[in-house]
């Protein structure tokens, strides 16, 4: 009979006691990284698209492009040739010594810079703008004669459509240079608008979007061409007096810019 007692007891006391409040002390265990981990977890997931709605990229380029097909800009001829056919396109021993091929033609480098923003937190609409540049790129030629080599610049006849030259540099004539330099501008573009979410899911490899907005581009290119030559012929009265120089530069240039609607 006692010992029911003292159970009864006991049983008593350690209800008491599982019963009360835990006080809070300084000695209370902290949150595990395992906890910490698992609630941001299931906050992140909670709200998915909650965060990260704008972005940004950076790009390096490399392109090709075509470049400038040249006409002949200065030719030459094998020592002997007549004044008359001295240079002239089609003529017995003429050469091409500048134009006549591709320049600037081949790989280029450029960078494209874009960014956007997410205008809901689904990320099914969103606006975004982009640029890009490619480098200019420049060729520079140069011929010179004493007047012992033939140098000239042809060209066609518009009174007739014949092919012609002028003599640059003649033995015992004149005396000169041809210098040309050509080159690109670069080529600029950019564009903003809207970007759309077509499907009714998304996974993280795997979604269809519709692009449509505003883009503008721009190419320009050009060729500058200068010629000098200097009378040595002191016979030659029917052209001007020995040591008169007579210098000479043509100016081409191009531009085309782009302006349209951009969809995809």
């Amino acid at each position: 009979m006692k010992n029911l007692k003292a159970l009864f007891a006991l049983l008593a006391i350690t209800s008491l006691a599982y019963g009360q409040k835990e006080l809070p002390g300084d000695n209370a265990p902290a949150a595990s990284k395992t906890e910490v981990a698992e609630v941001n977890d299931a906050l992140n997931n909670a709200q998915p698209n909650a965060r990260s709605k704008s972005w940004a990229d950076a790009e390096f380029l490399l392109w090709w492009m075509r470049g400038q097909n040249l006409p002949a800009i200065a030719t030459t001829n094998p020592a002997g040739t007549s004044a008359s056919q001295a240079g002239v396109l089609g003529a017995p021993g003429t050469s091409t010594i500048i134009g006549g091929a591709w320049a600037n033609d081949g790989m280029r480098t450029g960078g494209k810079f874009s960014a956007g923003y997410w205008l809901d937190n689904a990320k099914d609409i969103a606006v975004e703008a982009d640029f890009f540049f490619l480098q200019n790129l420049t060729e520079s030629y140069n011929q010179v004669s004493d007047g012992s080599t033939i140098l000239a610049r042809p060209f066609n006849n518009a009174l007739d459509g014949t092919p012609s030259a002028v003599r640059i540099a003649y033995p015992g004539d004149v005396s000169g240079s041809i210098s040309a330099q050509v080159a690109t501008n670069g080529f600029v573009g950019g564009g903003i608008g809207l970007r759309q979410n077509l499907t009714s899911f998304q996974t993280s490899n795997f979604r269809l979007d519709a692009l449509v907005g505003y883009r503008a581009m721009t190419f320009s290119d050009k060729v500058n061409i200068d010629s000098n030559l200097t009378s040595i012929n002191p016979d030659n009265t029917n052209f001007v007096a020995v040591g008169t120089t007579i210098n000479a530069s043509d100016r081409f240039s191009s531009s085309n810019t782009f302006n349209g609607f951009d969809t995809g």
